[in-house]
């Protein structure tokens, strides 16, 4: 059965999710470096462009706010200039500023590396990691508060920077046995949550490694850590325990019994800073939709490989998870979800072409027909006539092959995109589908020129072009069959 995501990331719309933790900036300052300096044997980087990105626990919240959840974010910055632009970078991401505190006595943490292409060159650190002042803590359980009655899920993202306290876990534990919630940890020192008894944390492998008081390194990190669940459950109380790799994926354990693994996306050049953020932000929305392990983790791992494709700090949009859960899945049998297809590829800037056929028997010719329909843009969808259609159209006898073998023979070739089953009593045009999909080019054979075209009118309206790609002689479906059945008839009379 096939996983409908549209409807699950629908569903991530309707969460408010609380975000507490260590407030952080990242700043990116790209250059090139092309010499030694003559003073040091040391290089020299020329920059060329500086770029400051959300890190840190507000990493977590922008990809949960980009997800389409709500999210509040319970911090604590400086009051210093960095915090201003941290402020807009917030705002920015559609994450209100009510409950971060700038505070007096602190320096809001950056980090700021320093790039030449492909390489990292220097990472040097700035800001308070001091544990909060009496005044600041007082505010900050008092906004917790305040922003816990909200909420459906609170993420701790705690990177041990002086925000998150015992006292503060104190607190977050005395809301939880007022109000139960779902509550996610993502920390270097998970086992400090235990008293919590989390729905949901995340360790690293180093971390778990750590915390397991086993030896670094081994060459199968996977089959060295599955035997463990119980033990990190033991360690930490929590209900479920997404254990990430790296580049080797995730294990997923349930009440401390090992359940899934999930494998990550390989990517050539990955940026990986933030990615544990993304990772996590996708595992809580997919498991408050009441997803099971395995598409929890598919969707997280989806979604943390769509971030690392991206240079610096990066975030999954909603759009984009749904574009790279749904890529390999060529047929569209529900509107909603080639309409949010669509929409995704319009926002990328792609140029879509659309043509549709009944595409009874495939030959060379409509081979020939895709392949340079889709020259013609960047994604290709193809309006498939079902049976019914087809029937009105072309006679009782056909189609010759059901609409479930058409939608999968058109889908195994590369030059198309989406098969989008399409035809009623009432109307056998695509009109419906080019309503929806609003093409960029719409596409027929060049046997249909100066013939009247049902669609023509909203195509113009639409600002769509119409291309015809010149027929191929003697390539037809209805030709084939003639062929076959006066081979038969020979071959009958023959036998007779």
């Amino acid at each position: 059965m096939k996983t409908d995501y549209f409807t699950i990331l629908k569903k991530f719309k309707k969460f408010k999710i609380l975000v507490i933790g260590d407030f952080m900036m990242d700043v990116y300052l790209h250059g090139n470096c092309t010499r030694l300096a003559p003073e040091a044997s040391v290089p020299v980087v020329d920059i060329v462009s500086k770029r400051n990105c959300l890190g840190g626990a507000a990493n977590a919240a922008a990809n949960l706010s980009a997800m389409g959840c709500q999210v509040s974010f319970c911090t604590v910055t400086g009051k210093d200039p960095v915090s201003n632009t941290a402020i807009q970078l917030l705002t920015d991401a559609g994450i209100p500023s009510t409950f971060v505190i700038r505070a007096q006595e602190r320096q809001t943490i950056v980090k700021t590396r320093i790039t030449a292409p492909s390489h990292t060159l220097l990472r040097y650190d700035e800001g308070t990691d001091a544990p909060l002042d009496t005044e600041t803590e007082t505010q900050l359980i008092y906004n917790l508060c305040k922003a816990y009655r909200e909420c459906d899920a609170v993420l701790v993202a705690d990177y041990d920077k002086g925000v998150i306290s015992q006292i503060v876990i104190a607190e977050l534990m005395k809301l939880k046995s007022q109000r139960p919630k779902f509550i996610a940890v993502d920390s270097k020192r998970v086992d400090v949550f235990s008293c919590l008894k989390p729905s949901l944390i995340k360790p690293n492998y180093d971390e778990a490694i750590k915390l397991l008081k086993l030896p670094f390194g081994s060459p199968s990190r996977a089959e060295q850590l599955k035997p463990f669940g119980k033990l990190l459950q033991e360690k930490t109380n929590a209900a479920i325990i997404a254990l990430t790799m790296d580049k080797d994926g995730a294990l997923f354990f349930e009440q401390g019994e090992f359940s899934h693994r999930c494998y990550a996306h390989q990517v050539s050049h990955p940026s990986v800073s933030g990615a544990g953020d993304t990772f996590i932000s996708a595992c809580i929305l997919a498991l408050l939709a009441n997803c099971n392990i395995p598409v929890t983790a598919e969707i997280a791992t989806a979604a943390a490989g769509m971030a690392i494709t991206k240079s610096d700090t990066s975030i999954c949009y909603d759009h984009e998870l749904a574009n790279f859960l749904t890529t390999a899945e060529k047929s569209v049998l529900m509107m909603s979800t080639l309409r949010q297809k669509c929409k995704a590829y319009k926002t990328e800037g792609k140029r879509i072409v659309f043509t549709n056929g009944c595409f009874d028997i495939l030959h060379s010719g409509h081979v020939n027909y895709l392949q340079k329909a889709k020259e013609m843009g960047d994604i290709l969808v193809v309006g498939l006539n079902n049976d019914e259609s087809i029937k009105r159209i072309k006679g009782e006898d056909r189609p010759v092959n059901t609409l479930e073998n058409r939608i999968e023979v058109l889908s195994a070739l590369g030059c198309v995109d989406h098969v989008v089953p399409f035809g009623s009593s009432r109307d056998d045009t695509p009109i419906s589908l080019i309503k929806l999909i609003r093409p960029d080019v719409f596409v027929k054979g060049g046997d249909y020129k100066g013939k009247y075209l049902a669609e023509e009118k909203l195509l113009k309206r639409i600002g769509c072009s119409i291309e015809f790609i010149p027929f191929i002689f003697n390539q037809s479906t209805t030709k084939i069959i003639d062929r076959i059945e006066n081979k038969t008839i020979l071959k009958v009379a023959i036998a007779n």
